[in-house]
C-alpha cells in the first residue's frame, strides 16, 4: 500500500483574508465575504467545509522534516514525492487519483471506498464512514461535525494555519495543520504518531465537479484484479 493510503485514510506562505460579517455569514449558511476585517483560519475552514460543496485540483505529496532550521519544510526524497489530482462532492463522495511515480486510485461514493492498487492488481472495497473515520479525508470531503472527531487548535504563531487534533487516540495520528489562503486549503501538514511529518500541498483548486457522477468510479481496471472486501 502506498504512504498516500496509509496519511488519507488512517487517519492549507499565508496572506490576510477579509470578510465583513463572518458569524452572520456562517449562521445564515452564506460563503464568507472577503472585506475588511482578517478571517481567523478556523473561519476560513468551517466556511470551507459548511459552504464548499464540490471542487477540483492537484496535490503534491512527501515526506519534510519540520524544526530543522534550514532543513525546514525540504521533502526528504524526490522518490516519496506523489503527484496527482483530486475531486469531491460532500458528503463523502471523492477521487484521490495518483498519476506519478506510480499509478493508484482511491474513488468513493459516498457509501463504499474503493482502492486500486495496479502493483497488486488489486480492488479493496471499504465502508467508507470506517475508512475514513478520523484522517485527513475526513476534513477535506466529509461532512459539517468537524468538531465531533477533531478538537480545533488555533496556531497564532502561524499565519493562515489551524490544527486538528483527533480525538480518537488509535487515529495514527497526532494532529493535522491546514493552512488556508482566500478561503481554500493549500497545504496539509500530518504529524503520525511516530513523529514522521507529510505535506500533501494543493494547487489549481476550483469549485465544482467538472465530470459528475462518473469522477467516483475506479477507471481502466482490469478484469483479472483480485477484490478484496474488508
Amino acid at each position: 500500500m502506498h504512504k498516500l493510503s496509509k496519511y488519507l485514510l488512517c487517519g492549507f506562505i499565508a496572506i490576510s483574508c477579509f470578510i465583513g460579517s463572518t458569524s452572520h455569514a456562517q449562521d445564515k449558511g452564506e460563503k464568507l465575504v472577503f472585506t475588511s476585517i482578517s478571517v481567523s483560519a478556523r473561519s476560513q475552514l468551517k466556511n470551507f467545509i459548511n459552504n464548499v460543496q464540490s471542487a477540483s485540483g492537484t496535490f503534491e505529496q512527501s515526506q519534510v522534516v519540520l524544526g530543522w532550521g534550514a532543513a525546514e519544510g525540504q521533502t526528504l526524497n524526490t522518490s516519496d514525492l506523489q503527484k496527482g489530482e483530486f475531486v469531491f462532492e460532500r458528503p463523502g463522495k471523492f477521487a484521490w487519483i495518483v498519476k506519478e511515480p506510480l499509478e493508484q486510485q482511491i474513488v468513493s461514493d459516498g457509501s463504499v471506498l474503493l482502492q486500486y492498487d495496479p502493483d497488486l492488481l488489486q480492488v479493496t472495497e471499504r465502508d467508507v464512514k470506517k475508512a475514513i473515520g478520523t484522517s485527513p479525508a475526513s476534513i477535506l470531503f466529509g461532512n459539517s461535525k468537524i468538531e465531533t472527531s477533531f478538537k480545533l487548535e488555533n496556531l497564532p504563531e502561524k499565519e493562515g494555519w489551524i490544527r486538528a487534533r483527533p480525538k480518537q487516540s488509535d487515529s495514527g495520528m497526532k494532529y493535522i495543520d491546514i493552512h488556508f489562503i482566500d478561503g481554500m486549503p493549500t497545504e496539509l501538514l500530518i504529524m503520525d504518531s511516530f513523529d514522521k511529518t507529510t505535506s500533501i500541498k494543493f494547487t489549481s483548486i476550483k469549485e465544482g465537479n467538472p465530470l459528475g457522477a462518473s469522477a467516483f468510479k475506479l477507471k481502466d481496471i482490469p478484469q483479472n484484479v483480485d477484490r478484496v472486501k474488508l
